[in-house]
């Protein structure tokens, strides 16, 4: 089995209004990315002012965005996302329908094939509840 571990953002509900990935520049989000495709995955999940790069690399970029609109952090992240996967030629895995068409319309990137991983939100079809 192969296991590819994953590098990126989600989305910006899950991170509180005084988060770092808010406050940083699009450079330093960039940054981070490739470093966790090109050095190393942080040991501390970029909890300390300094990184400590493991020996496993992230082989995937992994995006979120909220449901019905992109935020602007969330443009922000997936600008950073996109281009580090284009720099270390590895995939963009995107959660949301949203970021499909924006990859589309803000960025010109054209998915060659796409999957969403969405699930709808409820009981299953056919369930007693």
């Amino acid at each position: 089995m192969h296991v590819v571990a994953a590098t990126g953002y989600d989305r910006s509900a899950h991170y509180p209004p005084w988060h770092w990935a808010r406050e940083v520049s699009g450079d330093v989000l960039l940054d981070i990315l490739l470093t966790d495709l090109t050095t190393g995955i942080d040991d501390r999940d970029r909890a300390g002012l300094r990184p400590v790069p493991t020996q496993v690399k992230a082989g995937i970029v992994k995006l979120g965005a909220s449901y019905r609109r992109i935020t602007t952090d969330e443009d922000r992240w997936l600008r950073a996302g996109v281009e580090a996967a284009l720099r270390a030629g590895v995939q963009v895995a995107v959660v949301g329908r949203a970021f499909l068409s924006r990859l589309e319309q803000r960025l010109g990137a054209r998915p060659r094939r796409s999957d969403h991983g969405d699930r709808p939100r409820g009981p299953a079809l056919g369930s007693a509840s």
